[in-house]
This record gives structure tokens, C-alpha cells and sequence, in this order.
């Protein structure tokens, strides 16, 4: 989790059914300066998909405006019957970069083990 030049990191992560969840940092009310190392927390994941959104910026950015946005992207896109990608969300103050990871997490299968 690294925002090269951009000290303030914010990450939402979209679940397959458009939920938005704020999953930098912790806990707060604006972006914040990434992990200690780059490293990403620890968070526990599921079977199916999402999407992590990361936004760097030199500012921090309000997680209300951020999460706002993404959600009605969300409701939008899949309104219209297409990916939530179909849109654009709009730049942010002090934002400098935002990225998307697509993520699939699938179960283990018996010959895979544990």
C-alpha cells in the first residue's frame, strides 16, 4: 500500500453486490499516510469477488465525499445493468491518483489442502 510521491492513502473495498466499506484507514474521517512499510493491513476475506478502490493524494481526502461517490456509482452502474466500471467517478481536491484492483477469492478445493 504505497502511494509513491502521495503521502494519503484512502481504500474502499466494493463487494459483488455493490456494498462500499471503508478499508483505509481503520477507522477516521479523512484519507491518512499509508502503513508503516507500505504493508497493508490484515483483513479477513471471503469467497466471491470485490474491488479495492485506493485514492493517493497529497491532501487527505474526506472518506464521506469518497464513499458517497463510489456508492452512487455503484447504484448507477448497476441500474443500468453494467459493470461499475461504466462510469467515472470525479476527481477529488488534492487527489493524484486513484486505482482500481479487481479481486476474485475463491474456497480451497480438497486436492488444493488446506
Amino acid at each position: 500500500l504505497k502511494g509513491g510521491n502521495h503521502p494519503y492513502v484512502l481504500v474502499f473495498a466494493v463487494s459483488e453486490r455493490g456494498a462500499v466499506s471503508l478499508a483505509w484507514p481503520l477507522v477516521g474521517v479523512q484519507s491518512a499516510p499509508a502503513p508503516n512499510g507500505g504493508r497493508a493491513p490484515a483483513f479477513r476475506v471471503t469467497a466471491g469477488s470485490f474491488t479495492l478502490h485506493g485514492f493517493f493524494s497529497d491532501a487527505p481526502l474526506p472518506v464521506s465525499a469518497v464513499q458517497t461517490a463510489l456508492q452512487a456509482l455503484e447504484t448507477q452502474c448497476h441500474e443500468l445493468g453494467k459493470p461499475a466500471e461504466c462510469q467515472s467517478l470525479p476527481n477529488f481536491p488534492g487527489e493524484q491518483s486513484h486505482r482500481r484492483l479487481a479481486v476474485t477469492v475463491r474456497p480451497l478445493t480438497s486436492s488444493e489442502g488446506r
